[in-house]
């Protein structure tokens, strides 16, 4: 059964409602600057499917290996089977996103990559130093914003005033508000009920989601290959639905 060894981890949680300067820090940087850096640069070198696949793909398998590193956990044989079917899911979804590419893509897809690492390592500090939903939402975006608006006013002269009111305002509520405060605390309140591990493999369902939402939007029919990962992972997420259930 998925168990977390029974640790003390008092030392390496802040005593007091805020987490410390240096904890924030690294979590900003990772959640907020490195994550948001790697995958926004990323867009505009690759195709967005490629994000789906080997951005949101990959990062249950990140996640689950840093945490059987670094947090001791271990998975059942449920479990695993689910990780194994994810990954072979996602690598056939990839396979197919990746091939149909241009030549130059592979900056953008190694970028992705990148993004979904910074994100498994905040997905462990979170854990490990139990970082509550509001401390996440109060803290991490920011700072991270202390940091990268100086730099983003002085250095890429922004033309904000040429943009519709309309535009700023959208964009405000949907990357300023739920893109940001209110995912990061429904996702640090997933990590802490259920795991890192855990809460990032049910989000391999993304890249599944993402072929089958492209028939009815754009036309674009599944090869052969996207069916069989689709299943694959579909079927890797109820192994991991199923492994959640029984946990006692």
């Amino acid at each position: 059964a998925y168990e977390i060894p029974k640790r003390d981890w008092s030392s390496d949680v802040c005593s007091s409602d805020l987490l410390n300067l240096l904890q924030g820090l690294a979590l900003s940087v990772l959640a907020g600057l490195g994550f948001a850096g790697f995958a926004f640069t990323a867009f505009s070198l690759a195709p967005a499917a490629h994000a789906a696949a080997l951005m949101t793909g990959t990062l249950p398998f990140q996640t689950s290996v840093l945490a059987v590193l670094f947090l001791g956990e271990r998975f059942g044989r449920i479990k695993l089977v689910g990780l194994g079917l994810i990954l072979v899911g996602v690598f056939l979804i990839a396979l197919q996103s990746v091939a149909s590419g241009g030549p130059d893509h592979w900056r953008g897809d190694v970028l992705f990559f990148l993004a979904a690492t910074s994100w498994a390592i905040y997905s462990i500090l979170a854990q490990r130093w139990r970082v509550r939903p509001l401390q996440s939402a109060r803290i991490v975006f920011p700072l991270a914003m202390a940091i990268y608006l100086p730099v983003y006013l002085l250095v890429f002269e922004p033309k904000l005033h040429t943009v519709p009111v309309g535009e700023l305002v959208v964009q405000m509520v949907m990357q300023g508000l739920l893109a940001t405060i209110v995912s990061m605390f429904a996702y640090v309140r997933v990590v802490v009920a259920f795991g890192a591990a855990s809460t990032t493999m049910l989000t391999a369902a993304v890249p599944a989601a993402a072929v089958l939402l492209a028939i009815p939007l754009l036309g674009e029919v599944p090869s052969w290959i996207e069916v069989i990962g689709i299943a694959c992972v579909s079927g890797g997420i109820a192994a991991t639905l199923l492994a959640l259930h029984r946990r006692p």
